[in-house]
């Protein structure tokens, strides 16, 4: 499976996700509102994408099959507005 974030040339943000590259679908449940996805990783059958929200918080979401998302849980940005630029995940 290959997943992609990223916004158009209108500003509107989604991820998507293909079975052979070439063909991509839009995920449903957008995670990120109206903000933007702008990193995704996979880790050991784990997606996980960081961005921001439509109130510009970053944030974190996971996937176990690319298409549906769901947050992450605590507080890993903090409360104030920002934004989760890099997601790397290493194998120990």
């Amino acid at each position: 499976l290959w997943v992609a974030g990223g916004n158009d040339n209108n500003n509107i943000s989604n991820i998507v996700y293909s079975n052979d590259g070439k063909s991509w679908r839009h995920v449903l449940n957008f995670p990120f509102g109206t903000g933007l996805c702008r990193s995704i990783t996979l880790n050991n059958g784990k997606w996980i994408a960081g961005g921001d929200d439509s109130g510009n918080l970053a944030n974190i979401w996971l996937s176990s099959n690319g298409m549906d998302w769901e947050k992450g849980k605590g507080k890993s940005f903090g409360t104030n507005k920002g934004s989760c630029q890099t997601v790397v995940c290493t194998k120990k």
